[in-house]
């Protein structure tokens, strides 16, 4: 004669409690079912970004910077991590808030530029033409003494620096990076030293 799996005692009680252990089991079922259906919160990468806009030319401060968290496949492949290593660091181009910082949106001096060419700041001593000079426009270069020589044409503006607030209240004179050949750089170093420079966008 076979034995009873369960002792007498067990067995009465889930004789008498059948209902509960019922409804006991089917919550489990269901609290597992929706675990299984819940997502699981992603692995996200912190990343430096930009706290606000800023366009080309920014030296970067602390308070220019935050961080975000970014999911694995978001993050660009040369994103800065570290907040400490940005600091002091220009940006090359104009960039929106929330904007992840890359190693490629760093440059300093050359970096700027292409192979073959520099980077010189041109003085824009037009206050007309001054706010309408961006990165990315091309500009022509002119003498602006003598017969208007033309020095330069169709150099490209790669960063317009945030001019620096100066005494009363006023900014000094703004200027523009700008990416020309070493040719170029020398007679445009002439001509500001000799009588200025004028310019004209296209």
């Amino acid at each position: 004669m076979r034995r009873p799996l369960l002792p007498w005692p067990l067995r009465r009680f889930v004789h008498l409690r059948r209902r509960s252990l019922a409804a006991l089991a089917a919550a489990l079922a269901v609290f597992a079912a929706l675990s299984a259906l819940t997502p699981r919160t992603p692995l996200l990468i912190i990343v430096v970004a930009l706290a606000r806009d800023a366009p080309g030319g920014t030296v970067l401060a602390e308070a220019d910077l935050t961080t975000l968290g970014l999911p694995p496949d978001a993050v660009p492949a040369d994103a800065v991590t570290d907040a400490a290593a940005v600091v002091g660091q220009t940006l090359s181009g104009p960039a929106s808030a929330l904007t992840p910082i890359t190693e490629t949106s760093l440059a300093i001096g050359q970096q700027l530029a292409r192979e073959g060419h520099v980077v010189v700041a041109l003085p824009l001593t037009d206050s007309a033409l001054a706010p309408l000079v961006r990165t990315g426009v091309r500009l022509d270069v002119m003498a602006a003494g003598g017969d208007g020589e033309v020095i330069a044409a169709g150099i490209r503006v790669v960063s317009v620096p945030t001019a620096e607030a100066s005494g009363f209240g006023s900014t000094s004179s703004s200027s523009a990076l700008v990416e020309v050949t070493p040719e170029v750089a020398t007679r445009l170093a002439v001509a500001l030293q000799s009588g200025g420079v004028a310019i004209a966008l296209r």
